[in-house]
């Protein structure tokens, strides 16, 4: 399970283009089962992740 996922509020909600707004228990089912919906939720935080560094650099500027 992704950290930020599991660590978000739980009234928080995610919207996915055109496959609809997740809510965090309907994304971890998602990515449990292993589900395209859960890949690309997946993907957005290993993005968010591998973009860190850049975002850092430019709050701190």
């Amino acid at each position: 399970m992704t950290f930020t996922i599991m660590s978000s509020p739980q009234n928080i909600k995610v919207c996915i283009g055109s496959f609809g707004c997740f809510t965090k228990d309907q994304l971890i089912e998602e990515i449990e089962k292993g589900s395209a919906i859960g890949d690309i939720a997946i993907r957005m935080e290993l993005t968010f992740i591998r973009k860190m560094p850049l975002i850092s650099k430019r709050i701190s500027a």
